[in-house]
């Protein structure tokens, strides 16, 4: 409830007072999604899924949004202008998993504006783009294009899930029962610093105070693999 009800003022002062400030200033005044540069490599867009976002009942269709228009406009703005090789657009919901997610708040509600995103990103043929997610209690990679992947790693531990169907997008990977975390990498790997390798690791645990971390998922992927269009000289 983003109205300024007296519980939303309340609420976002202590969202500020210990989370908002740590983040990156936004680059408009009173908002909260934020981009910023960690190398000449890498990029990083985090939305905000809360402050402009329609009622999850309302129909699915181009009206309905999770980002409010400004948010997606600066968004796709970012993508088309950001020179890094790897670009990450990382949502605190989970972009895939509709089956299992379509009721709450993540984008299985907002299907028409997430792949108004995906058609946004293959129609400019902008490279390197990788999606980060969390919020589901487990950890999964899915595939939902094939120049495209998400990796989902949340640290709380959750009852056990169903295998998640593949439609709309190919799981690669699912793990639940665990504590989890990832650790995501970027390297160049030509001179021309165009191109980049990217190694992606997620970590399990039973406990927090007795066990330690297993390697339970390792993925290399490159530029090469995040092309939505190849043209002559991508070949």
């Amino acid at each position: 409830d983003s109205n300024g009800s007296v519980l939303y003022t309340e609420a976002m002062e202590w969202w500020h007072r210990f989370v908002a400030s740590k983040n990156p200033d936004s680059k408009r005044i009173g908002t909260f999604w934020y981009h910023f540069s960690v190398s000449e490599m890498l990029d990083i867009f985090v939305l905000d899924v809360r402050q402009a976002n329609s009622h999850t009942y309302l129909h699915d269709d181009e009206n309905k949004t999770l980002l409010g228009k400004t948010q997606k406009q600066d968004l796709f703005d970012w993508l088309l202008t950001t020179s890094a090789p790897v670009k990450i657009i990382a949502s605190p919901v989970i972009w895939s998993a509709d089956d299992v997610t379509r009721f709450g708040d993540s984008w299985a509600s907002y299907v028409t504006e997430r792949e108004e995103i995906y058609r946004f990103i293959e129609s400019h043929n902008v490279t390197g783009v990788v999606l980060l997610s969390g919020d589901v209690h487990f950890a999964a990679v899915f595939q939902p294009r094939p120049w495209l992947w998400e990796f989902s790693v949340s640290p709380i531990r959750a009852l056990p899930f169903l295998k998640i169907s593949d439609p709309p997008a190919s799981t690669i990977f699912q793990h639940d029962m665990a504590f989890h975390y990832g650790i995501f990498s970027v390297t160049p790997y030509q001179e021309d610093g165009r191109h980049a390798k990217i190694q992606v690791e997620i970590y399990s645990y039973r406990s927090l105070l007795w066990s330690k971390p297993t390697c339970i998922f390792n993925m290399s992927l490159s530029t090469h693999d995040l092309i939505p269009v190849r043209t002559s000289d991508q070949q």
